[in-house]
């Protein structure tokens, strides 16, 4: 089911691009600009591995609790998930939620958004293998439950909230909360470069006391215990490992509740919602009544000629 459900999703996506050339257009920029988000993202790590294990950690923790926030945020304020292979279409189909999960987990990264994730979850492995062996398979481990911790708190969420996506005044409030959002974040920006420029020294405070709460958060346990794990603290990096990995076990089992439920109520509705013949209590459906044959002829001259069925 998981080769099925892939190789779907890329013989939809390779069609779509045939037959829209906007949409072809968005996805090479979409690739373009991730391209140059990466070769950034790389270098980036490169140079902060340099730093102590402390800075290092801070600065992983902050890109990455970014990236986590981003997936979390933006499908209930813009965009949704790319519903290429909607679960609704799979609803008549003898499919369960266990069996469409993995199939749908791997369909999910193929795409641009996907495979810029996984790059960006992999590229701290070079920042932290300039810190011994083992905080570099820590990051191995970690790149893991970060992709999958940004894909599946999506899921959860938009499937949580699918009802609620599909209306207008949802739709309206995410406008006007996203333009919170983006003024906050730019508000933040600012001060934090003022800062910066004014006193380097209380900004790179200001940004570990930050890193250092965002690593106890669900946004931060996966990057944050590599660092911990640097710098020999064993069993910090234990607990946020634990934490890490319980809640990629509670997104995985929260999302599957949600399309279970789907796949449930769709079909339910779709077997007996209106407009399907009613049912006898055996369960069959009820055949009509026919009605006379030929049709009775319009009256003529005032009289009106009868007509019976075929014998």
């Amino acid at each position: 089911m998981v080769a099925v459900l892939a190789r779907l999703k890329w013989t939809l996506l390779v069609r779509a691009l045939r037959t829209s050339v906007w949409r072809t257009a968005g996805v090479v920029l979409g690739a373009l600009g991730g391209l140059v988000v990466a070769i950034g993202w790389v270098v980036t790590m490169l140079l902060i591995g340099a730093d102590d294990a402390g800075q290092t950690q801070a600065a992983v923790v902050l890109s990455l609790a970014g990236v986590v926030a981003a997936w979390v945020v933006m499908p209930l304020l813009v965009f949704g998930i790319d519903e290429t292979l909607d679960p609704v279409r799979f609803a008549l189909l003898p499919l369960s939620a266990e069996r469409l999960r993995p199939g749908l987990l791997v369909a999910g990264f193929i795409g641009v958004p996907g495979v810029l994730t996984a790059v960006l979850s992999l590229t701290p492995l070079l920042a932290w293998v300039q810190h011994g062996l083992a905080a570099a398979l820590a990051a191995l481990v970690s790149g893991v439950l970060f992709t999958l911790t940004c894909f599946l708190g999506a899921r959860a969420l938009t499937s949580g909230f699918a009802g609620a996506l599909a209306s207008r005044r949802y739709k309206d409030f995410a406008a006007v909360l996203l333009a919170a959002v983006v003024m906050c974040v730019g508000i933040g920006v600012n001060v934090l470069s003022s800062r910066a420029a004014e006193s380097p020294e209380q900004a790179r405070q200001v940004i570990t006391t930050g890193a250092s709460v965002l690593g106890w958060t669900p946004l931060g346990w996966a990057a944050a215990f590599p660092g911990d794990v640097a710098r020999g603290d064993w069993l910090v990096a234990a607990l946020r490992l634990a934490l890490a990995v319980g809640l990629v076990a509670v997104l995985w089992a929260v999302w599957g509740r949600f399309l279970q439920r789907g796949l449930t109520s769709i079909s339910e509705s779709d077997t007996s919602g209106p407009g399907r013949p009613a049912t006898c209590p055996s369960g069959s459906s009820a055949p009509r009544r026919p009605g006379p044959w030929p049709p009775a002829a319009p009256a003529t001259g005032g009289a009106t000629r009868a007509t019976s069925p075929p014998s």
